[in-house]
């Protein structure tokens, strides 16, 4: 057991260490089915042998996961002079400070070199371990490296680059081009953007009043000189969201949704469709594959190409998901360091975001979040060209779960039917405002909601111009319904109108 920790067998002795170890889940063989490699298990017993007073034994299974990462920043706290007791593991702001001592290869330092190597080799790019000297081979490793994370490319391990080694984050503080919220961006709060320097903003096309898009912000992130990019998320933060019947409806959802904001069709966008939880390669085969090949499925053949599918997770989430041919381009959710699907997962190829530090913001609007964003120019976000001052008209149904709150439904103006929604309730409260052409009379709205399925009038009412009504209505759960608006003066006939509603869907019990 020893010989396969790394650690002398020179004698039978079992030290506290072994003694953890043997009463540990703890595997010190490499697991070749569960994808380890002989060379990582080859660096886990180095680090075991060389550095064991500060990380004791750690497995030796050839996987790099929470263990190794923890491993390997207790070992470059040691090579920045940390005392055993003050090696946490926790790569703290004393640690990064200490990152410019030991520079590669500037500083000269040998073991900083050789923890270099062992980091790229676990974050899957191939470099001798075992070498002490710079050489060509490394510099054009730590150069790839770089470029896939589009970090400036210096050809030296800097401050950017050490962090992004070790954390699938990286360095915190670094710019970015990009960001996202969960909040609305106001004219004021466009002004943190601006003093940032963030020229992008990843917004949320759905999930109720509190996180998506309001009625015209899609207009003023354009307006200020931005560009947007779409994010849909209904899931919660595990498996059992993901099925086919969901992703059919996501599919249907997020068009919907883009397109009642202005986002234009048949445009080559992206939706970044969103898996926010640390899922494993059972999970992903069996699960997330095929919700995805349903997305690709209705968008391709039900909905004609009308945007593209991306794909939000981790790096392997991600990795997977793109290989398979199910997603275009990647969200990646770099900011969770220590998600298993992040560790040891080159960032792929394809990936246009890169999600690494989340920030509060404290300003006269109150309190509210932002996510800093990389980005990599693989695709484009939206542009002016590709947005529309009004909304526009979808054939697709847009599915609307249970206690949304005031949520932006549509703007019809005319005489007209609204666009076609199902509500997972069995109660909805809507709110209709109406203004008429007063040229012929005195205007007033009719609006009905009805049955799409059997042309039904489920509910009728009256709205005098000028005015906002609010509705209690009780429907039958996940129906497909729509309202249609009608704008008249009685003894004249129709007359120009406009209706604006927002609906907000009771708990289902």
């Amino acid at each position: 057991m020893k010989t396969d920790a790394g650690v002398s067998a020179s004698n039978s002795t079992v030290t506290l260490n072994v003694m953890k170890a043997l009463l540990s889940m703890d595997q010190f063989v490499t697991l070749v089915d569960y994808g380890g490699t002989e060379t990582i298990t080859k660096i886990q017993r180095t680090l075991n042998s060389k550095y064991e007073s500060y990380i004791g034994l750690s497995p030796c299974d050839g996987l790099y996961g929470r263990q190794i990462n923890e491993s390997m920043i207790k070992v470059l706290q040691a090579i920045e002079g940390y005392s055993v007791e003050d090696a946490t593991g926790n790569f703290g702001d004393g640690a990064k400070a200490n990152l410019v001592n030991i520079l590669v290869p500037g500083s000269g330092d040998s073991e900083a070199l050789l923890l270099t190597r062992y980091a790229l080799c676990c974050n899957g790019y191939t470099v001798n371990y075992t070498s002490t000297s710079w050489d060509s081979e490394m510099a054009s490793q730590v150069t790839a490296f770089q470029s896939d994370l589009a970090l400036p490319q210096t050809g030296t391990v800097d401050v950017n680059t050490w962090m992004s080694l070790l954390l699938s984050k990286g360095n915190p503080d670094r710019s970015c081009d990009a960001c996202d919220t969960r909040f609305e961006i106001t004219d004021y709060r466009m002004q943190h953007l601006n003093a940032k320097g963030y020229s992008i903003v990843g917004r949320y096309l759905t999930g109720g009043d509190f996180k998506e898009l309001r009625k015209g912000e899609a207009q003023r992130i354009i307006a200020a000189g931005k560009k947007l990019f779409p994010i849909f998320q209904e899931s919660g933060s595990d498996s059992e969201y993901f099925n086919t019947t969901n992703a059919a409806c996501d599919a249907e959802s997020a068009v919907a949704a883009a397109m009642n904001y202005g986002i234009k069709s048949h445009q080559g966008i992206v939706i970044y469709f969103a898996v926010d939880f640390d899922t494993q390669d059972t999970t992903i085969e069996s699960v997330i594959q095929p919700y995805f090949h349903t997305l690709q499925d209705v968008m391709k053949n039900k909905l004609n190409n009308a945007f593209k599918i991306g794909v939000y997770g981790t790096r392997n989430v991600c990795e997977r998901v793109i290989n398979i041919g199910y997603a275009d381009t990647a969200f990646v959710s770099d900011m969770s360091t220590g998600y298993s699907g992040n560790m040891g997962y080159k960032i792929p190829s394809e990936w246009t975001f890169d999600q690494f530090s989340e920030y509060t913001v404290d300003d006269d609007s109150g309190e509210w979040g932002m996510d800093k964003v990389a980005f990599s120019g693989y695709t484009q976000p939206i542009d002016a060209s590709q947005l529309s001052n009004t909304p526009l008209v979808s054939y697709c149904v847009q599915t609307i779960r249970d206690n949304r709150q005031n949520m932006y439904l549509e703007d019809i103006s005319g005489v007209s039917n609204g666009r076609d929604f199902r509500v997972l309730s069995n109660e909805i409260y809507l709110t209709i405002s109406y203004s008429g052409d007063t040229v012929h009379g005195t205007p007033h709205g009719v609006v009905r909601l009805m049955d799409t399925d059997t042309s039904e009038s489920l509910y009728i009412s009256d709205i005098g111009n000028g005015q906002t009504n609010s509705y209690t209505i009780p429907i039958a759960y996940a129906n497909t319904m729509h309202l249609n608006y009608t704008s008249k003066v009685d003894g004249y006939g129709l007359v120009d109108g406009s209706f604006t509603t927002y609906l907000t869907s009771k708990l289902y019990v």
